[in-house]
């Protein structure tokens, strides 16, 4: 092999083309190649083969928008994450659809924006009297990019062989007003989606990324670390020991 030197390294690639043909080519073409390589696009999608959103996982991939067909014939749980870049002067509408799932919430930018099951505003209770509010639809304010996390928890009851869950992710100019929330827990959205079409946003695969930001990250592995093993974890009755993750 050739020792490690400190020349200039038009000199060292001089020197050592009379020793070897190409050994100057890789460290000419590596920025290249780099430069060619682009950045990732779509959520990360997490699918477990139980409904604690822990333990074995089934599927594993990166899908290009916020919407995801299983298998429901047997129970199962899912998270979709990532991050959405975004632009001032839009307000952004999260209508999400959960399928027959038991369980399901969106968070964006640490906002629930939708939500299905437990604390959800079920009717026939007053909207006056119930608990739950949306932030929904979002303004852009400091932060362009916002994490986005999608949780869903399965029975496997499902009256057909698989099921359907995601987001739609549409915009709108913030000064032609507010639009209303849409899909499950987040109001009306069939105005601003269209009257309800499945409409293919061309912004939108460019704008998501499967990776979420680093304080994001590291929040979510300490949450990991933390939520481990028995203890009083379940907060409607403090008497009641549960055991993560698996509970």
């Amino acid at each position: 092999g050739l020792a490690p030197t400190t020349q200039p390294f038009d000199v060292v690639c001089m020197q050592r083309r009379r020793v070897a043909r190409w050994p100057c080519l890789p460290l000419l073409f590596l920025p290249i190649s780099l430069a060619w390589q682009s950045p990732q696009r779509g959520l990360a999608l997490t699918v477990f083969n139980n409904t604690a959103v822990a333990g074995t996982i089934l599927r594993s991939e990166t899908v290009a928008l916020p919407n995801v067909t299983h298998d429901s014939r047997r129970p199962f749980s899912a998270t979709l994450t990532g991050t959405i870049s975004v632009e001032r002067d839009y307000l952004y509408n999260f209508s999400c659809f959960f399928g027959d799932a038991v369980l399901g919430y969106v968070h964006v930018d640490g906002h629930l924006v939708c939500q299905k099951g437990t604390n959800g505003a079920h009717g026939p209770t007053p909207p006056s009297v119930r608990s739950t509010e949306y932030d929904n639809p979002l303004p852009v304010l400091s932060s362009t990019a916002w994490p986005i996390r999608l949780v869903v928890v399965h029975h496997g009851s499902a009256s057909r062989p698989t099921d359907s869950f995601g987001v739609r992710i549409t915009r709108a100019p913030e000064r032609g007003g507010r639009p209303a929330g849409g899909g499950e827990g987040g109001g009306k959205g069939a105005a601003w989606l269209g009257g309800g079409t499945l409409r293919k946003e061309a912004w939108l695969e460019g704008a998501l990324s499967p990776a979420l930001p680093e304080a994001e990250a590291q929040r979510d592995a300490m949450q990991a670390r933390l939520s481990s093993g028995w203890a009083p974890w379940y907060d409607m009755s403090y008497t009641k020991l549960v055991r993560l993750p698996e509970g």
